[in-house]
Protein backbone atom coordinates (compact mmCIF):
# COMPACT_ATOMS: atom_id res chain seq x y z
CA UNK A 1 0.00 0.00 0.00
CA UNK A 2 1.26 3.45 -0.55
CA UNK A 3 2.52 4.94 2.51
CA UNK A 4 1.73 8.80 1.62
CA UNK A 5 0.24 10.86 3.58
CA UNK A 6 -3.17 11.79 2.50
CA UNK A 7 -3.68 15.42 0.58
CA UNK A 8 -4.19 18.14 2.14
CA UNK A 9 -6.16 20.72 0.69
CA UNK A 10 -5.82 24.85 0.87
CA UNK A 11 -8.71 26.18 2.63
CA UNK A 12 -10.18 29.92 1.62
CA UNK A 13 -11.73 32.43 3.36
CA UNK A 14 -15.61 31.54 2.24
CA UNK A 15 -15.59 35.94 2.07
CA UNK A 16 -12.79 35.95 -0.48
CA UNK A 17 -14.61 34.20 -2.69
CA UNK A 18 -17.02 36.78 -3.08
CA UNK A 19 -17.37 38.42 -6.28
CA UNK A 20 -15.55 41.72 -5.79
CA UNK A 21 -17.20 45.07 -6.83
CA UNK A 22 -15.98 47.79 -9.31
CA UNK A 23 -13.01 49.73 -8.07
CA UNK A 24 -12.43 47.38 -4.60
CA UNK A 25 -9.18 44.75 -4.02
CA UNK A 26 -10.50 41.41 -3.81
CA UNK A 27 -9.52 39.79 -0.27
CA UNK A 28 -6.27 37.76 -0.56
CA UNK A 29 -6.94 34.49 -0.25
CA UNK A 30 -5.64 32.31 2.39
CA UNK A 31 -5.54 35.34 4.99
CA UNK A 32 -8.01 35.77 7.89
CA UNK A 33 -10.67 38.80 7.90
CA UNK A 34 -8.47 40.93 9.89
CA UNK A 35 -6.08 40.66 7.33
CA UNK A 36 -8.49 40.66 3.90
CA UNK A 37 -10.76 42.68 2.95
CA UNK A 38 -14.52 41.90 4.85
CA UNK A 39 -16.98 42.34 1.83
CA UNK A 40 -19.78 41.28 3.81
CA UNK A 41 -19.40 43.98 6.19
CA UNK A 42 -18.12 46.25 4.29
CA UNK A 43 -19.69 49.66 5.19
CA UNK A 44 -21.85 51.28 2.90
CA UNK A 45 -20.26 53.98 0.12
CA UNK A 46 -21.44 57.62 1.35
CA UNK A 47 -21.35 59.57 -2.45
CA UNK A 48 -20.18 63.25 -1.78
CA UNK A 49 -22.56 66.18 -1.78
CA UNK A 50 -21.57 68.06 -5.01
CA UNK A 51 -21.44 71.68 -4.44
CA UNK A 52 -23.79 74.19 -6.45
CA UNK A 53 -26.46 70.75 -7.03
CA UNK A 54 -29.95 71.55 -7.02
CA UNK A 55 -31.87 70.40 -3.78
CA UNK A 56 -34.48 67.60 -4.14
CA UNK A 57 -37.92 68.65 -4.23
CA UNK A 58 -38.81 68.27 -0.37
CA UNK A 59 -42.05 69.33 1.07
CA UNK A 60 -40.37 72.13 2.55
CA UNK A 61 -38.69 73.25 0.02
CA UNK A 62 -41.54 73.17 -2.51
CA UNK A 63 -43.44 75.45 0.28
CA UNK A 64 -40.88 77.80 0.11
CA UNK A 65 -41.41 78.58 -3.34
CA UNK A 66 -42.99 81.43 -4.51
CA UNK A 67 -46.38 81.72 -5.95
CA UNK A 68 -47.09 82.11 -9.70
CA UNK A 69 -47.51 85.83 -10.84
CA UNK A 70 -50.52 86.30 -13.17
CA UNK A 71 -48.90 88.30 -15.58
CA UNK A 72 -52.63 88.75 -17.33
CA UNK A 73 -53.75 90.82 -14.15
CA UNK A 74 -51.10 93.00 -13.92
CA UNK A 75 -50.44 93.93 -17.71
CA UNK A 76 -54.64 94.64 -17.14
CA UNK A 77 -53.62 96.96 -14.55
CA UNK A 78 -50.81 98.69 -15.76
CA UNK A 79 -53.39 99.24 -18.82
CA UNK A 80 -55.92 100.77 -16.78
CA UNK A 81 -53.39 103.36 -14.75
CA UNK A 82 -51.79 104.26 -17.94
CA UNK A 83 -55.83 104.95 -19.49
CA UNK A 84 -56.61 106.73 -16.29
CA UNK A 85 -53.08 109.22 -16.57
CA UNK A 86 -53.87 109.98 -20.26
CA UNK A 87 -57.43 111.07 -19.61
CA UNK A 88 -56.15 113.40 -16.71
CA UNK A 89 -53.44 114.61 -18.79
CA UNK A 90 -55.87 115.69 -21.71
CA UNK A 91 -58.49 117.30 -19.08
CA UNK A 92 -55.60 119.49 -17.52
CA UNK A 93 -54.58 120.53 -20.92
CA UNK A 94 -57.83 121.13 -22.05
CA UNK A 95 -58.65 123.41 -19.35
CA UNK A 96 -55.34 125.15 -19.17
CA UNK A 97 -56.06 125.83 -22.89
CA UNK A 98 -59.85 126.95 -21.71
CA UNK A 99 -58.32 129.36 -19.18
CA UNK A 100 -55.79 131.22 -21.44
CA UNK A 101 -58.49 131.75 -23.99
CA UNK A 102 -61.22 132.80 -21.83
CA UNK A 103 -58.48 135.71 -20.98
CA UNK A 104 -56.63 136.24 -23.56
CA UNK A 105 -59.30 136.00 -25.67
CA UNK A 106 -60.31 140.25 -25.47
CA UNK A 107 -57.08 141.21 -26.10
CA UNK A 108 -56.39 138.92 -28.88
CA UNK A 109 -59.76 140.25 -30.75
CA UNK A 110 -58.49 143.80 -30.48
CA UNK A 111 -55.48 142.82 -32.31
CA UNK A 112 -56.81 141.35 -35.55
CA UNK A 113 -60.78 141.77 -34.92
CA UNK A 114 -61.07 145.22 -36.08
CA UNK A 115 -58.47 144.30 -39.48
CA UNK A 116 -60.52 141.58 -39.98
CA UNK A 117 -63.82 143.12 -40.32
CA UNK A 118 -63.03 146.23 -42.46
CA UNK A 119 -61.30 144.08 -44.64
CA UNK A 120 -64.51 142.00 -45.08
CA UNK A 121 -66.75 144.78 -45.42
CA UNK A 122 -64.70 145.99 -48.09
CA UNK A 123 -64.95 143.22 -49.79
CA UNK A 124 -68.80 142.42 -48.93
CA UNK A 125 -70.54 145.40 -49.05
CA UNK A 126 -72.00 147.04 -52.43
CA UNK A 127 -70.24 149.26 -54.06
CA UNK A 128 -72.53 152.43 -54.28
CA UNK A 129 -73.41 152.42 -51.01
CA UNK A 130 -73.43 155.87 -48.98
CA UNK A 131 -72.95 154.75 -45.53
CA UNK A 132 -71.93 152.02 -43.45
CA UNK A 133 -72.35 151.85 -39.52
CA UNK A 134 -70.14 149.94 -36.96
CA UNK A 135 -70.85 149.35 -34.08
CA UNK A 136 -67.87 147.64 -31.52
CA UNK A 137 -67.91 147.91 -27.89
CA UNK A 138 -66.42 150.81 -26.12
CA UNK A 139 -62.88 148.78 -25.71
CA UNK A 140 -62.25 148.35 -29.20
CA UNK A 141 -63.24 151.80 -30.62
CA UNK A 142 -59.23 152.74 -30.87
CA UNK A 143 -58.56 149.79 -32.58
CA UNK A 144 -61.66 150.31 -35.44
CA UNK A 145 -60.42 153.84 -35.45
CA UNK A 146 -56.98 153.08 -36.48
CA UNK A 147 -58.63 150.33 -39.40
CA UNK A 148 -60.91 152.73 -40.64
CA UNK A 149 -58.45 155.04 -41.69
CA UNK A 150 -56.14 153.10 -43.19
CA UNK A 151 -58.89 152.32 -45.74
CA UNK A 152 -59.81 155.23 -47.63
CA UNK A 153 -63.31 153.65 -48.63
CA UNK A 154 -63.85 153.08 -45.03
CA UNK A 155 -63.20 156.80 -43.83
CA UNK A 156 -65.40 157.98 -46.58
CA UNK A 157 -68.56 155.67 -46.19
CA UNK A 158 -68.07 154.69 -42.01
CA UNK A 159 -69.89 155.56 -39.61
CA UNK A 160 -68.09 154.22 -36.05
CA UNK A 161 -70.17 154.06 -33.11
CA UNK A 162 -70.08 152.33 -29.32
CA UNK A 163 -71.86 150.24 -27.03
CA UNK A 164 -71.28 149.43 -23.53
CA UNK A 165 -68.87 146.98 -22.37
CA UNK A 166 -70.47 143.78 -22.35
CA UNK A 167 -69.97 140.71 -24.81
CA UNK A 168 -68.10 141.26 -27.69
CA UNK A 169 -70.46 141.98 -30.75
CA UNK A 170 -69.70 144.28 -34.12
CA UNK A 171 -72.67 144.97 -36.25
CA UNK A 172 -71.67 146.50 -39.56
CA UNK A 173 -74.75 147.39 -41.36
CA UNK A 174 -75.15 148.87 -45.04
CA UNK A 175 -78.99 148.86 -45.36
CA UNK A 176 -79.36 146.54 -47.95
CA UNK A 177 -77.07 144.05 -45.77
CA UNK A 178 -74.77 143.85 -43.10
CA UNK A 179 -72.37 141.59 -40.88
CA UNK A 180 -72.77 140.55 -37.29
CA UNK A 181 -70.13 139.40 -35.47
CA UNK A 182 -70.46 137.69 -31.99
CA UNK A 183 -66.86 136.86 -31.22
CA UNK A 184 -68.65 135.41 -27.40
CA UNK A 185 -70.72 133.31 -28.89
CA UNK A 186 -67.52 132.08 -31.09
CA UNK A 187 -65.27 131.83 -28.45
CA UNK A 188 -67.88 129.35 -26.22
CA UNK A 189 -68.61 127.02 -29.65
CA UNK A 190 -64.59 126.91 -30.25
CA UNK A 191 -64.41 125.91 -26.03
CA UNK A 192 -66.97 122.90 -26.32
CA UNK A 193 -66.00 121.51 -29.87
CA UNK A 194 -62.02 121.36 -28.24
CA UNK A 195 -63.85 120.08 -24.68
CA UNK A 196 -65.90 117.17 -26.43
CA UNK A 197 -65.59 115.14 -29.99
CA UNK A 198 -65.77 117.11 -32.82
CA UNK A 199 -67.08 114.78 -35.12
CA UNK A 200 -69.66 110.94 -33.85
CA UNK A 201 -68.83 107.64 -35.48
CA UNK A 202 -69.96 108.26 -38.71
CA UNK A 203 -68.33 111.95 -39.43
CA UNK A 204 -71.41 114.11 -38.76
CA UNK A 205 -70.78 117.22 -36.44
CA UNK A 206 -72.72 116.55 -33.13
Amino acid sequence: MNSLPPLSLPRFHVNALKQPQKGQTAATPGLPPEDGFDLANEAPVVEPEIEGAPPEDTPESMAAMPPEIDTGMILNSLEAAVSGLERAALNHSQTMVSDFLRAAFPKLCEAFLAEEITTAANAIAPRDIARLNVTVPAAFEASFQRAIQASPKMTEICELQTQTDGPIIVDVDWGTGGLNFNMDQFLEASLARMNGPAFTQEGQDV
